[in-house]
Order: structure tokens, then C-alpha cells, then sequence
């Protein structure tokens, strides 16, 4: 059994490998400011260090939504939503982690819950900001891309 453990987190790590580094640094890899390899160094480095200073408030953060404990519900979820961010990689479509373990925990919690089931309103707050991100992103670029173009140019 513990080697599920292990080999459930190699599954989900090279699903963030497929997808999140286009994330990351898609536009400094595009623009040829960085080279493939140097990405991959950063990103293990600092993927490693956000997990050990910060990432167990994210892990606490969708653990709240969850009152499943049980095996089952976890080993769904997680290859739910690992298998759906591969999927993804593999068709060159962006997911997000975050969202694919959302959706997986909201599934769970649908099939126990059946009718009776009520969207917790962290669920809500999480969705809109998926919502504002991008917008507020477009806003701050539109702002910063010009200030930036004149100093570095």
C-alpha cells in the first residue's frame, strides 16, 4: 500500500509536468528568454520549495470542502483529476490543478450527497475568482505592458 502512495504522487507530478510549465513560462519560452532546460530546473526548485513553505494551505483549502476520509473517495478523485489534466497535456488544452481536484471532490461529494447536495460557499468564492484572475490579469498588463515597454526599450 505504501507504494500507491508513492507512485499516486509520481501520476499527479508528471500531470503538472505536461501542463503547468506552458503556465509558468510559456511566454519566456516562447520569446526564447529562457531555455527549455533552465525551465525545468527552475520549476523543480521552486515547486519543491512553494510545497514545503506554503503548500499545506492549499492542501487545507480543498481538504475542507471533503468529508469523505475514506480511500475510495480519495483514489477517485485524484485519478479523476490527474487522468483529466494528462488528457489535457495530451490535446495541448491549459488545465488547472486546482480546478480538476475541485471538480473531482465536488463529484464525490455529489454521489454521496445525491439531491441533497448544496454548493459550500468557499466552492463559490473559489470559482469566482477563476472568474476575475484572467480579467484582473488583462487589466494590469494593459496598465504595466506600456510602463515596462518604456523602461526596458
Amino acid at each position: 500500500m505504501q507504494y500507491f502512495w508513492l507512485l499516486s504522487g509520481l501520476y499527479m507530478g508528471w500531470s503538472l509536468g505536461v501542463n503547468d510549465p506552458s503556465h509558468i513560462f510559456g511566454t519566456a519560452y516562447i520569446t526564447k528568454m529562457l531555455k527549455w532546460k533552465t525551465i525545468a530546473i527552475l520549476l523543480c526548485v521552486f515547486i519543491i520549495v512553494g510545497a514545503l513553505l506554503q503548500g499545506k494551505a492549499g492542501l487545507e483549502n480543498l481538504g475542507s470542502l471533503a468529508k469523505q476520509t475514506n480511500l475510495s473517495a480519495f483514489i477517485s478523485a485524484f485519478v479523476a483529476a490527474t487522468t483529466v489534466l494528462i488528457m489535457a497535456g495530451k490535446f495541448s488544452l491549459p488545465a488547472s490543478t486546482s480546478q480538476a481536484m475541485l471538480g473531482a471532490i465536488i463529484g464525490i461529494a455529489v454521489v454521496n450527497d445525491g439531491s441533497s447536495f448544496t454548493m459550500p460557499p468557499k466552492v463559490w468564492s473559489m470559482m469566482l475568482s477563476w472568474i476575475l484572475t484572467p480579467g484582473g490579469c488583462i487589466i494590469l498588463t494593459f496598465i504595466l505592458y506600456p510602463l515596462f515597454a518604456k523602461i526596458f526599450n
